[in-house]
């Protein structure tokens, strides 16, 4: 078996030359292994984690509750399970799809631009980095 590829990511990404040619990187290495894997900082690690805890605790709320969490707008919120369908076969999973959060006054959201606008997010914690 091939060794992964592992990489490290910087805290901030703001597409210079250098934070292009880690994104080259990785999908080079996608590419050809299919997979990949990153190497996490502590920092890095405590946001997945707390990212993590948000998700257990939307998931958990009653459906009632996270079916509330959807715009129409953005595509952004909650997809309860099969209601998406791949290769013709509803799906197993519940999904909270996260596009970029764009402030309801940008033009584009006010001009209804597909995918731009506020995402629903459910709580502070879940919207927090």
């Amino acid at each position: 078996m091939t060794e992964l590829q592992t990489f490290v990511l910087p805290p901030v990404v703001d597409g210079s030359d250098v934070d292009k040619a880690l994104g080259q990187a990785l999908i080079a290495a996608w590419q050809a292994d299919g997979i990949f894997q990153i190497q996490a900082t502590p920092e890095q690690e405590a946001a997945t984690e707390r990212a993590l805890d948000a998700s257990r605790g939307f998931f958990g709320r009653p459906f009632e509750e996270k079916s509330g969490h959807v715009s129409d707008l953005t595509y952004s919120g909650y997809v309860a399970s099969g209601e998406e369908e791949t290769a013709g076969e509803k799906d197993g999973s519940e999904i909270y799809t996260v596009c970029p959060d764009i402030p309801e006054d940008d033009a584009r959201a006010v001009d209804k631009w597909p995918c731009h606008g506020p995402a629903p997010w459910p709580s502070e914690q879940y919207a927090a980095p």
